[in-house]
């Protein structure tokens, strides 16, 4: 198994001003915006939630890595530094519906296992109560920003 490694590592670029937007969450189709402060968002355990979020450079570019925490614990990563060969018509499994080439949709509760999917763990939660929940977005140079939403499960 041949794995792909992400070609900007070997680029000393320094670290270019860049901005992390975290915009939307889309919860079984409806959107929760981010702009009004900390949403509540009704699920069940097979409903899609997918994560609105860009890098900005001189142009869009997808993040390097995307952390989804609940009550302080990681239960899922998006990471992309590298992924098996062999994987590589299944990443775009973590996309969800972009509408143009550079506004990304990230799937964040993917039941697929894949290499760019290091930590997976939803099935692990007590979702018996809300959960407070995080999600943090990285760019490929360090920078960060977080999110913090509420998570209500329905049976």
């Amino acid at each position: 198994m041949e794995t792909i490694i992400n070609p900007g590592l070997y680029f000393d670029t320094g670290q270019p001003s860049s901005a992390i937007e975290i915009l939307d969450l889309r919860v079984g189709g409806k959107v929760y915006s981010f702009s009004s402060g900390k949403p509540t968002v009704e699920m069940t355990s097979s409903t899609p939630i997918d994560l609105h979020t860009k890098v900005q450079l001189r142009h869009p570019v997808s993040p390097r890595s995307i952390e989804l925490y609940v009550e302080n614990s990681l239960i899922y990563q998006i990471d992309f530094m590298f992924f098996d060969e062999d994987e590589a018509a299944s990443v775009y499994e973590i996309y969800s519906s972009p509408s143009n080439e550079s506004d990304y949709w990230f799937n964040l509760n993917s039941r697929k296992s894949l290499s760019v999917l290091p930590v997976n763990i939803w099935d692990d939660i007590d979702w018996t109560n809300p959960r407070d929940a995080k999600v943090v977005v990285r760019d490929h140079w360090g920078n960060e920003a977080s999110k913090e939403f509420r998570i209500v499960m329905r049976r």
